[in-house]
């Protein structure tokens, strides 16, 4: 596979504070799965050998990921680019060629976001030789929630912005995954600014090479959410109830040989489907009823001794935790430590849910 992986993962994910107070935004997971390990594995999965992550915000955290994750993707060398000042899609991969010359001699570029959680057939956008290219769909919710991307009837890029740059351009939505072949990264290698500074995707790479008379096509990964399946799908973490939606695809309609469980058991072993959208891998008391779809993780079992006595979590609501202890003093009042955990609940839910009194970096979403 001559082909090196960029996956970014640099933003602050402001619009889904106060979880990225503690967390940043790749991190939190959807349904038990980082949005950044995803984006890694399905690298992987294709053969890629080598992938650069970039990273600003909370990069420690990025690189505490990374080093967890080598055993999960032995075939997959992870390479960090810090940047100390935010740069940019188009500023991130101009860094990355500048400091990692070496891993894009001879080779394409594959980017995936790390804040978007999807499943797209990428080797599709192999097949336009010595072209660069990019998936969008035009799927008419997506083009009614995002801004559009202008394309020509040719597949070709024209551009962004409010209206159509040119009489053919028609509108569809970037699902922020390109490849841009040996013939182009060798190019911007080349040609790469003496100072890196912020710069968008479109005018730091795109418009510089289309200038050159380097081609960019588009390839359509879907006409319709209702092509949504276990091996094709496409979520933005923009905000809490994008995030929800993704977790409800896949708690809900998620098969047994999606990705998605197959991640969930590799990471969780003992974790089962009590129910339908119900995975369950702790001892719960009898007071706490679930409604699918949810899910419960304890990664440390036997810390359960109580869990908050007839709460009902659901529908859409789910609490993920590794390592949390709720205990009780000898006078009855509760005294919880709850660490590095995720919970989201409905307006109802979060009515009848006493918050715990003592957090220790907790990703909450509401």
């Amino acid at each position: 596979m001559n082909v090196t992986g960029v996956v970014l993962a640099a933003g602050f994910g402001t619009r889904l504070r106060p979880s990225t107070e503690f967390c940043p935004k790749p991190l939190i997971p959807v349904a038990g799965v980082e949005p950044l390990f995803h984006a890694l594995n399905q690298l992987s999965e294709i053969g890629v050998k080598d992938v650069v992550i970039n990273a600003h915000y909370l990069p420690e955290k990025i690189n505490a990921a990374l080093v967890r994750w080598k055993k999960l993707l032995p075939n997959l060398r992870m390479h960090l680019s810090v940047e100390k000042e935010i740069l940019g899609t188009g500023g991130a991969i101009q860094k990355i060629l500048k400091d990692f010359p070496k891993l894009f001699e001879n080779k394409g570029l594959m980017l995936l976001n790390g804040d978007t959680f999807a499943r797209i057939p990428s080797t599709r956008l192999f097949n336009k030789k010595d072209s660069s290219t990019f998936a969008y769909s035009s799927a008419p919710e997506h083009l009614q929630k995002y801004k559009p991307l202008w394309m020509g009837r040719d597949s070709s890029w024209h551009g962004i912005g409010p209206k159509a740059p040119k009489t053919d351009s028609k509108p569809v939505h970037f699902l922020g995954v390109h490849f841009l072949c040996a013939k182009d990264v060798a190019w911007l290698s080349k040609n790469l600014p003496s100072q890196v500074e912020f710069v968008d995707l479109f005018n730091g790479i795109y418009r510089p090479l289309c200038t050159q008379g380097a081609i960019i096509e588009g390839v359509e990964m879907l006409a319709s959410m209702a092509e949504y399946s276990d091996s094709l799908y496409w979520f933005d973490m923009t905000n809490g109830q994008y995030l929800l939606e993704a977790q409800h695809f896949l708690l809900g309609d998620s098969g047994p040989g999606s990705d998605w469980q197959k991640f969930l058991k590799s990471r969780f072993p003992n974790i089962k489907e009590t129910a339908k959208g119900v995975w369950v891998d702790a001892t719960f008391s009898d007071g706490l009823k679930f409604i699918s779809p949810s899910i419960f993780v304890d990664s440390n079992q036997g810390t359960f001794k109580k869990v908050f006595p007839g709460v009902e979590l659901g529908p859409h609501a789910s609490l993920i935790c590794e390592g949390i202890c709720l205990s009780f003093d000898k006078t009855g009042n509760k005294k919880v430590l709850v660490k590095n955990s995720v919970l989201f609940l409905t307006e109802n839910d979060r009515e009848k849910t006493q918050t715990p009194e003592l957090i220790q970096d907790e990703v909450r979403v509401w």
